[in-house]
């Protein structure tokens, strides 16, 4: 969950747009539906799923940027 994340990186170190990291967060660590992170925040369920896209691609950035060399598998 949220601890695990937080030994790995801070989702505000991508400077994530405030609604990119609720969006994150709604599908990351609560598990949610793009459908009901949609609802939740009143916003069209592909505009969701775009958004998350691009959250983890900022995200995946800043590990790179973090670890060079690394592939960023996060696994």
């Amino acid at each position: 969950g949220a601890t695990a994340l937080a030994g790995w990186l801070d989702p505000r170190e991508a400077a994530l747009k405030p609604t990119d990291r609720e969006i994150h967060g709604l599908r990351h660590f609560d598990d949610l539906p793009f459908a009901e992170v949609a609802t939740i925040l009143g916003i069209a369920e592909n505009t969701a799923m775009q958004r998350y896209v691009r959250a983890l691609q900022m995200l995946r950035d800043v590990w790179k940027a973090k670890h060079p060399g690394s592939e960023g598998s996060g696994a």
